[in-house]
């Protein structure tokens, strides 16, 4: 499915040659084609979707079979960003807290005095899910990256000066956000 998604061929070789065999053969002059990118002659995005299950799977492209699994080590990774201790104390949090999953003894069990959230631990916690969406994004789903933080297609600091920041600051504002931006994209190239 990884590579035969949206009724790719599975055999690109043979795509590509049937392909080329059917193409136009001028006498003279140039012709120009569009590469197919969907359906059973786009052996282009086939072959590229298994150089990405090759290095997902850890198998050569002469050893390549129907068969081929992603290695276990693809998800470990994922899995320690997403078990790391900031995240799950958060999510536990959430669970016994904000949610009410849970039933009063076992909030008081768990006690949120306990809990102890910082802003540096909102943000340990911020980055590890960032940088296992970006994973998952990049690796196993063969997408691109997104960014960690999203990009208002309006001036989000437009009319901030009339009730919350004063006029002259609002250039000190701007260059933190550029700041706090950059520092959060650096997460989706960061890799543990």
């Amino acid at each position: 499915m990884f590579v035969c998604h949206d009724g790719l061929p599975y055999e690109a070789a043979a795509a590509e040659r049937a392909l080329w065999a059917k193409a136009p053969r001028p006498t003279t002059g140039v012709v120009t084609m569009y590469l197919p990118t969907e359906g059973p002659e786009a052996f282009d995005t086939a072959e590229r979707g298994h150089r990405a299950f090759d290095a997902l799977s850890g198998k050569a492209p002469a050893d390549r079979s129907r068969t081929d699994t992603i290695q276990p080590a693809m998800f470990d990774g994922i899995r320690a960003l997403l078990e790391d201790q900031t995240v799950t104390s958060l999510v536990e949090l959430r669970h016994k807290f904000v949610v009410q999953a849970a039933d009063e003894l076992s909030r008081r069990r768990a006690g949120i005095e306990r809990f102890g959230v910082t802003l540096n631990g909102l943000e340990a916690a911020q980055r590890s899910l960032v940088q296992a969406a970006q994973r998952i994004e990049l690796d196993l789903l063969w997408g691109s990256s997104r960014g960690a933080v999203p990009v208002p297609q309006h001036d989000h600091f437009r009319y901030l000066d009339l009730p919350f920041a004063p006029a002259d600051r609002l250039q000190e504002l701007r260059d933190w956000w550029q700041r706090h931006c950059e520092a959060r994209e650096e997460w989706t190239s960061a890799r543990s």
